[in-house]
């Protein structure tokens, strides 16, 4: 969890919203815990300029999207948070790990 944890915050620090996190996108490598698919990710430059972008759904990962993202608002920094949590609490409810 914390590995996972780190990668996100390390994006959070560089203004880096990844919009897609999910089971699929997280990879373990030699004991490391590496995000994968950035296909869709944006820099959180000018937040003005964000809320006139489309909202990025894909129905492949409806279930871990924020509320408001589906609600086809843009999806934002706390959104990945959000993800993170749904991940979170599928690993804990079926003891599947990536």
């Amino acid at each position: 969890f914390g590995c996972l944890l780190g990668a996100v915050c390390s994006l959070y620090d560089l203004e880096i919203c990844h919009q897609n996190i999910k089971p699929g996108n997280i990879l373990v490598k030699d004991g490391r815990v590496l995000l994968a698919d950035f296909g869709i990710s944006h820099m959180v430059i000018c937040r003005a300029f964000l809320n006139r972008l489309p909202p990025r759904i894909d129905g492949s990962m409806r279930e871990y999207y924020a509320p408001e993202v589906d609600e086809k608002s843009i999806s934002s920094l706390p959104g990945d948070i959000f993800s993170l949590g749904a991940v979170f609490l599928e690993m804990l409810i079926t003891c599947a790990f990536p």
